[in-house]
């Protein structure tokens, strides 16, 4: 995915909207600006110089406003509906953060996991995200692990409701698989 491209024709989307009900007064450069903003970017030449996997993370969050570190939407925690709206914007700020593990989960994804069209009830971000930190030896997010397969393109559905797991379109043999290399590389580190 062209991530710049994928700005530049958002902001061009907005602008034109904009325009279709008589908002003359913003500039194509203070939507960019905006759109920035709301990506976790300081200004437009931040984003436009950020690395790519970055800009990848930011266009997913921006198409899952629910995605955060602990997965999709605040979850099922107790607290006031203040304290809720902070925690989830807290994880949200975590996940934009973390764009170099996203990128190191995808690409471990993109290695040993297979996709297939329709969802598989057996691949589960909150298990799949076991396995990637059993191999790649470090602490995964479950919104890690479901940005990194989105970004990779797997299809998936949100189990909904208050849960923050998601399903993905992946093969029973490679994820069968992906759970012996976890078995393997946490006997290796417990042997270590």
């Amino acid at each position: 995915m062209d991530t710049v491209r994928f700005f530049k024709d958002r902001s061009k989307e907005r602008l034109k909207a904009l325009r279709n009900v008589g908002d003359a007064k913003h500039t194509l450069q203070q939507i960019q600006h905006r759109l920035a903003r709301e990506a976790g970017f300081s200004s437009w030449s931040e984003l436009l110089s950020a690395d790519d996997s970055e800009r990848r993370l930011a266009v997913v969050m921006l198409q899952e406003p629910l995605l955060n570190s602990n997965g999709m939407g605040a979850g099922p925690y107790p607290g006031t509906p203040q304290e809720r709206r902070e925690r989830f914007e807290l994880w949200r700020t975590e996940l934009r953060s973390s764009a170099e593990n996203v990128a190191r989960v995808r690409a471990w994804l993109e290695q040993n996991i297979e996709r297939r069209k329709t969802i598989n009830a057996d691949a589960g971000s909150y298990g799949l995200k076991h396995f990637a930190e059993k191999v790649l030896g470090g602490y995964v997010s479950n919104g890690e692990l479901i940005a990194a397969a989105i970004i990779a393109e797997f299809p998936y559905r949100h189990h909904g409701g208050l849960s923050p797991n998601v399903s993905f379109g992946m093969t029973s043999g490679s994820v069968k698989a992906a759970r012996s290399a976890a078995e393997a590389a946490g006997e290796a580190r417990w042997r270590g």
